[in-house]
């Protein structure tokens, strides 16, 4: 029990030391190599996409907006007619109709603005690609010393 427990310890601090060990090395800046490339931003290129995005996301909205309000006008002249039908029957059937047709158009409604939504952020993705660039750097600090 008590080897156990002194092999246990001992694997602890083993693996303890060596976690630490590279951050206690000496660092040799000749040797250093970046591995993160630094990125440029096109400053003009990102507003002119946001524009873009913004655009698109106003005149999806425009589009839904109006289809919605459509839909809405359509039901409401729908249920007042079913409602002023006397025969209970026919009332009945108009009203699952209104509610029925609303529902589709509402529905074709909300997928066309999903649709342009997604498309407006997936333009704006690609586009927002396009306007970062990656600047080549030296492949280590002592080539940045030599000039």
């Amino acid at each position: 029990m008590i080897l156990k427990k002194f092999l246990t310890s001992t694997l602890v601090a083993a693996s303890m030391l060596a976690m630490t060990a590279p951050a206690m090395a000496e660092s040799n800046e000749a040797m250093h190599v970046s591995s993160t490339p630094k990125r440029t931003v096109d400053m003009v290129c990102m507003v002119a996409a946001v524009d873009v995005r913004e655009a698109a996301l106003q005149s999806a909205f425009s589009t839904f907006s109006t289809a919605q309000s459509a839909a809405l006008a359509a039901r409401a002249s729908a249920l007042h007619t079913a409602w002023g039908n006397t025969d209970a029957k026919v009332r009945r059937t108009a009203l699952k109709t209104a509610w029925q047709t609303y529902r589709t158009a509402h529905r074709a409604a909300v997928s066309a603005h999903r649709t342009a939504h997604n498309s407006a952020w997936s333009a704006f993705r690609a586009a927002e690609r396009a306007c970062h660039s990656v600047m080549e750097e030296p492949t280590s600090r002592s080539e940045n010393s030599l000039n």
